[in-house]
Formats: C-alpha cells, sequence, structure tokens
C-alpha cells in the first residue's frame, strides 16, 4: 500500500462557487485509492472501508480554539485536494459530555488567524472556513454526544448529516444571550433547515435543545439511542464509501447548489459576530459567565442554555 504525504497548501479557491470547484465527474479523484496519512494534535483518526472516522480531542470541552481549528484547517485542506481512498468523513468527540462546547472566547484573534489559512486573509473568519468544510468532495457526518453550542453546533451544522445520541445530546446558538450572534453559520443553517419562525426562536431564544426536539424541528437528521448510534453511523458510512464516488459527488454538489447560502452572506454574519462580542455590553455578560465558569468543565458549561438568562439586571 502507498502512503502519501499531506501537503499544506490550502487548494482550491474557497470563494469559486461548488459547480466551478467540482472535479470532473468523469476522473477519480487526486490520488484515488491511496491511503493518506492523517496525523494531528487534537484530532485522532483512523481509516476503514474509505471512512475516515475523525475524533475531536482538545481537551474536556473541545472547544474549538487555535490547535483544533489548525487542526481542522489541515484536515479539510486534505480532503479538498488529496483524500485518497477517502470517501465519507465522521465526526465525533473523545468527550462524551461535549461534542464541542463553543468556540474559545479568550483566544478568538488567534483561531481566526488559524481559520484565514484555509482561504486568505480576505476571507479571515471560522464561518468562511466552515463553509469550505461543506464543500469538500467528500460526505461528511457529524456523530453527536453531549453538547454542540455556539461554534460547535455551527462545526456539526457544516457537515453533511448530524445524527445524536438521544440521552446525551444537546444542540443551541447562545450568542443572544450574550449580546451578540451566531457568526460562524448558525444563523444561515438553522433558517434553511428550521424555517425562519423556528429559527427564530432557536437563535434569539438562546436555549438548550435535547436530540428529540433538535430532531423534530429538523435541526439533525436523526436522534436515535445512545447504544446504536456507533454502529447507525458506521453502517451508513460505509455502504456510502461503498457506493462510485462519482455519483455520491455530483450528487452532494448539486444539493449544495439549491442549499448553502452566499459567501456574502456568511461573510456578513461573521463581521456582525466580531463587531457585537466586542461591545460593552456583550464584554460585560461574558466576563460575568467567566466568573461563574465559562470555558472551563463545570455546571455553568453543563447548563450553558440555563446560564445566559441568569444576568443580573
Amino acid at each position: 500500500m502507498l502512503i502519501a504525504e499531506r501537503r499544506s497548501t490550502t487548494g482550491a479557491d474557497p470563494l469559486l462557487s461548488s459547480k466551478q470547484r467540482a472535479l470532473p465527474l468523469t476522473s477519480p479523484l487526486p490520488h484515488e485509492g491511496k491511503i493518506m496519512s492523517f496525523a494531528y494534535s487534537s484530532i485522532r483518526t483512523r481509516e476503514e472501508a474509505g471512512v475516515l472516522f475523525a475524533t475531536l480531542d482538545a481537551g474536556p470541552l473541545n472547544l474549538i480554539g487555535v490547535d483544533l481549528v489548525r487542526d481542522l484547517v489541515s484536515l479539510v485542506d486534505a480532503l479538498d485536494t488529496e483524500p485518497g481512498g477517502v470517501r465519507v468523513v465522521v465526526i465525533d468527540s473523545a468527550s462524551t459530555e461535549f461534542f464541542s462546547a463553543h468556540v474559545d472566547l479568550a483566544a478568538i484573534p488567534q483561531y481566526t488567524a488559524e481559520a484565514a489559512k484555509a482561504g486568505g486573509p480576505g476571507d479571515a473568519s471560522l464561518g468562511m472556513f466552515l463553509y469550505k468544510l461543506a464543500q469538500v468532495p467528500v460526505i461528511t457526518i457529524a456523530k453527536v454526544r453531549g453538547r454542540a453550542r455556539g461554534g460547535g453546533n455551527e462545526l456539526a451544522l457544516a457537515c453533511d448529516m448530524i445524527f445524536a445520541a438521544r440521552e446525551s445530546a444537546v444542540f443551541g446558538q447562545f450568542e443572544s444571550g450574550t449580546g451578540a450572534l451566531p457568526g460562524a453559520g448558525g444563523i444561515q443553517h438553522l433558517t434553511r433547515r428550521l424555517g425562519r419562525t423556528r429559527a427564530i426562536e432557536a437563535v434569539t431564544g438562546a436555549e438548550d435543545f435535547d436530540a428529540d426536539l433538535a430532531e423534530r424541528y429538523g435541526w439533525i437528521n436523526r436522534a436515535l439511542p445512545d447504544a446504536e448510534l456507533d454502529g447507525f453511523v458506521e453502517r451508513l458510512a460505509k455502504r456510502i464509501a461503498g457506493f462510485p464516488p462519482a455519483g455520491v459527488r455530483a450528487a452532494k454538489r448539486a444539493i449544495n447548489d439549491l442549499a448553502l447560502p452566499e459567501p456574502a452572506n456568511v461573510r456578513s454574519d461573521s463581521a456582525m459576530f466580531l463587531g457585537l462580542v466586542a461591545l460593552p455590553e456583550s464584554r460585560e455578560r461574558l466576563d460575568y459567565l467567566t466568573n461563574r465558569g465559562l470555558q472551563t468543565p463545570g455546571e455553568l458549561e453543563r447548563d450553558l442554555g440555563k446560564a445566559v438568562a441568569e444576568f443580573p439586571r
């Protein structure tokens, strides 16, 4: 078997439409059939039968910070330019309590600089990086146990499918409770998935949604008993990976052309988030939450959807 090293180039221009960026349907993927090397400090990987299992392992909360964004950028670059024999990627978490709590609110400029490496300084935002993730020429599945809030939820939403453990999964966009708004694709994806009125409820209410409610709203594909989640996702991933890749790529591209937002809308949300999170009222609320345990494992992070409404008036 051949082992190919990942290149550090950023690959195709993320500003091109998916139609412009698509590989010809009659050509194989670059390095098709080869086994690629996927080695990262904050993501554990294994490859089996055309499926890459990528487990987020960036501490107990899996905050989307510098290290995790750097590794995700490298992973997406490899999938976009040299996926080898990978046809499907399953993203899950090493923590059963947190898929990803949210972005690292103490390192916004730093992780933004890492995200910029995916598309250049003109698109220096987590939102535009996740937009690139949504367009990689493989199928991506988020397998969620525990909490996926804020940027962690937006990471899941950027995947093609989301399946969640009924007993533990929690989804939420808590930003409105701190005076901001979802800035990495949450508004765009949730409005398309939930519809206008439910998206307004989810975003402005800033409450947590358990897996069953998220499934009923269309936030996720399915809520499954925890004991069935791994087997279901692995069977589906390997089933898709066994199909001729040209048809799968064509289907994803066509659906993306209909369903993904325009890049300008993603950029606007990102800029709005950065502006709002710097306002005094937002900083005051974030400082209050930080003093109560924000960004550390504990009760506040477990019940963040409740905590954001407890600011003293």
